[in-house]
């Protein structure tokens, strides 16, 4: 716990925190431009967290964290020198990167709880039904919860990058950075109703899709999300295994 506090502390206190807090607040004040203010307190954070443009920026956000938080620890090689091995870097690099992205995706949390609760006159209501016989509340606790899972485990397979010969920097930073805007024009399919409907393109799993069945969306979440999860480790492996030395 010491450890977790003192890494905020230090990441509080860099110039890239600052900027990514004030990048968070502009975006709650404008993503709620598309707020019906007649809506309930809990449906209009769902549509803000749903808006592929909000969930764009939100990715990106990730993107940024990961590649700062590498840059950081390939500054300080000592540090890197005294890892045992590769994994056990590779691990760290992950832990460390898990608790910035949380406390970053909190942070916007609640910069636009705020902007929602102030444009929709403070009305709440718990147990206004979302879908599936389920109130907005159970479901953006899930949804959230998902979402942050399944950016995360796909952002942090960016700290192989900093292993990898730096002439591939920027062309893999390009297709990263492309593959957040496709979340926006992908040409989505809006109808989920069986198991062949399934997809492994994470956008399908951030944004609002017709499933016939909140089991169905459970399991399809529950899917790709060990699908990432399996690649982080494959990709961990394969590091490990193939790369004797630090690009440092």
């Amino acid at each position: 716990m010491k450890k977790i506090k003192n890494l905020l502390n230090v990441f509080r206190k860099t110039s890239y925190f600052k900027m990514s807090v004030i990048g968070m607040i502009m975006l709650s004040f404008l993503s709620i431009s598309c707020i019906n203010k007649k809506d309930f307190f809990f449906k209009a954070m769902h549509d803000t967290y749903v808006n592929p443009y909000f969930l764009t920026v939100v990715f990106l956000i990730f993107i940024c964290n990961a590649i700062f938080l590498a840059k950081c620890f390939f500054k300080n090689s000592a540090y890197i020198i005294r890892k045992k091995n590769l994994s056990n870097y590779l691990k760290t690099m992950s832990a460390y990167n898990l608790v910035i992205d949380l406390y970053s995706f909190l942070i916007l949390l609640g910069f636009t709880a705020i902007c929602v609760f102030l444009r929709v006159s403070a009305k709440i209501d718990i147990f206004e039904i979302y879908k599936y016989n389920i109130n907005y509340f159970v479901y953006l606790v899930f949804y959230f919860v998902r979402t942050f899972i399944i950016i995360f485990l796909f952002t942090n397979m960016i700290n192989y990058i900093f292993l990898l010969p730096k002439k591939y920097y920027n062309i893999i930073y390009i297709v990263i950075c492309v593959l957040a805007v496709v979340l926006v024009v992908y040409p989505y399919n809006y109808s989920v109703v069986t198991l062949g409907n399934f997809h492994i393109f994470i956008g399908y799993y951030l944004i609002p899709l017709e499933y016939s069945s909140f089991s169905l969306e459970l399991l399809f979440s529950v899917g790709i999300i060990m699908i990432l999860y399996s690649c982080n480790i494959i990709i961990d492996y394969l590091f490990e295994k193939f790369i004797r030395g630090y690009n440092v």
